[in-house]
């Protein structure tokens, strides 16, 4: 809930709520159920124009790299949060203030941007297995 306000607040201080998506060159960012993916070194808009907005971003990094946090910019939503998501909602919003309708429609943008870090080993991802790298080759009856 408090992000929700933090949300709209920001929203109605930048008299803004078209948000842009920042995918720096190491990352994607995108939805879970995929219905908004900016790819790798892309900007891309998410219209939040109406009251049943409530979509939550993820940033998915190439390998190498890992999220660290939310970029804490000006004007960026999720701004230094380390948590995976960035939620973005309007559903609690009054759409019957008229500071509230102003923000919805007003040009101005607010962004969203992962930071990333290079990792100078190998991603975890690769040590699930206990037995890597001394795990039999798929032709020896795995």
């Amino acid at each position: 809930m408090a992000r929700v306000l933090v949300i709209a607040l920001i929203c109605i201080a930048a008299s803004a709520c078209r948000v842009q998506v920042v995918a720096p060159e190491k990352a994607a960012v995108i939805t879970l159920d995929g219905s908004f993916i900016c790819l790798v070194g892309q900007r891309c808009e998410l219209q939040v124009d109406n009251f049943d907005v409530d979509v939550t971003l993820y940033a998915y990094p190439m390998p190498g790299y890992e999220f660290v946090k939310w970029s804490d910019a000006d004007r960026h939503l999720c701004g230094g949060s380390t948590e995976l998501g960035c939620n973005i909602s309007t559903t609690s919003l009054d759409p019957d203030n008229p500071l509230v309708q102003d923000a919805m429609s007003s040009d101005s943008v607010v962004y969203v941007e992962p930071v990333l870090r290079k990792l100078d080993h190998l991603s975890p991802f690769v040590w699930m297995h206990e037995d890597w790298p001394n795990d039999p080759a798929p032709d020896e009856g795995r």
